[in-house]
């Protein structure tokens, strides 16, 4: 997935305008003025299709590729398996500090002792900010 920061004013930018000016390749320096370089890597190694059709968006997960709410909920509930993401497995085996890996598995189950997830254990807690003092 690429991950660069969007830039301000290219957000109706469509694919098409990131080939090259025949069309049969990706255009490299315009690549890497808006994107990092890892996810430079990622847009080259996608395959370039070569009829000439306009861009579209498309929802995979439907045959029309129109958003719907069900294939949605089909998806995610597909991604979760037993009440528990499916990648679990294989985000414990990236080659991240056991730290970090437990922080990024806090954040992602609500389980970090936030302002919001005291409240809702009933956790008595001061009402106003530790930083700012605002409540």
């Amino acid at each position: 997935m690429v991950s660069s920061t969007p830039i301000p004013g290219l957000e109706h930018a469509t694919v098409d305008s990131l080939r090259s000016e025949d069309g049969l390749t990706w255009d490299r320096d315009l690549l890497l003025d808006i994107f990092e370089q890892w996810d430079v890597q990622l847009i080259q190694g996608i395959l370039i299709s070569f009829r000439r059709v306009p861009d579209k968006v498309c929802w995979r997960w439907e045959e029309s590729g129109r958003f719907s709410v069900r294939s949605c909920y089909q998806f995610l509930a597909g991604e979760m398996t037993n009440g528990a993401w499916s990648g679990w497995t294989a985000m414990w085996g990236w080659s991240l500090p056991p730290k970090i890996k437990n922080f990024f598995w806090q954040v992602c189950c609500g389980f970090l002792p936030t302002m919001a997830n005291l409240r809702l254990m009933r956790v008595n807690y001061a009402e106003s900010c530790g930083l700012c003092g605002q409540g």
